[in-house]
């Protein structure tokens, strides 16, 4: 049972990290500067991606705690620790993430009655913001981090 519980862990690892690239590339396609319309195509497609993404990371946990149950690994830190920088780094992308592209999707007037569009100017602006390389930096040392952990295990 446990190599299947790690075959799950696995799969969902590469489903959500796979879907979660497509809104990844899609954040730094935004700041290329596309028009209004482009955006408003862009921001769907990776809104389509994350439910891809999420049902990923439902399945890795699945397997992560099905493979945790039967590899005895509860007593063992490195899960802990592991356990602690996925909490973080979902917590940091999704309190960064969340109100910056909220903002901008309701200023694209993607969102029906959600306030005002945004005038270009301040499109551009936000569009200028780093808030993609951020991102990009706090998931991609969150997941090398899990990575070690899991294949080290050096605690």
């Amino acid at each position: 049972m446990h190599e299947w519980f790690v075959l799950a862990h696995i799969a969902g690892a590469a489903i959500f990290i796979g879907a979660h690239a497509v809104s990844m590339a899609a954040a730094f396609e935004l700041r290329g500067r596309p028009d209004r319309d482009r955006a408003a195509v862009i921001l769907k497609r990776s809104q389509g991606a994350l439910g891809v993404a999420y049902l990923g990371l439902l399945l890795l946990l699945v397997g992560g705690i099905g493979s945790a149950f039967t590899g005895n690994w509860w007593g063992s830190l490195w899960l802990w620790i592991a356990i602690g920088v996925l909490v973080f780094v979902i917590a940091a992308m999704y309190a960064m993430a969340t109100p910056y592209y909220g903002r901008l999707r309701t200023g694209l007037g993607l969102r029906d009655g959600a306030g005002e569009a945004m005038s270009d100017a301040d499109v551009a602006a936000m569009l200028d913001a780093p808030v993609a390389y951020q991102l990009a930096l706090i998931g991609g040392v969150g997941l090398a981090v899990i990575l070690w952990l899991m294949l080290a295990k050096p605690f």
